[in-house]
């Protein structure tokens, strides 16, 4: 869950399109930080497990899913909405 009074940018994921969600993930936070997806660690490096991930993503299913990942608290939702908690420094 993101804490309440922060600032937060939201991304989407399309779940009938090609793309990973663990890279959707990955390009938000980029894009949130203004980095390069390529300078942040993998997301298996940080104790996520990408096919895990990928596997309850349906598309379809209501659930939510938070985890921290490189500085920032990220929020995934079943609908394909993906929230990025900016950091306040």
């Amino acid at each position: 869950m993101l804490q309440d009074g922060t600032r937060v940018q939201y991304f989407s994921y399309d779940p009938t399109s090609d793309e990973w969600v663990t890279v959707a993930v990955v390009e938000a936070v980029a894009a949130a930080k203004n980095a390069d997806m390529n300078d942040l660690p993998p997301l298996y490096e940080t104790g996520i497990d990408p096919d895990a991930l990928e596997d309850l993503f349906d598309g379809v299913t209501p659930w939510s899913f938070s985890f921290p990942y490189a500085g920032r608290t990220v929020l995934i939702e079943g609908d394909g909405t993906v929230c990025v908690e900016n950091s306040t420094n």
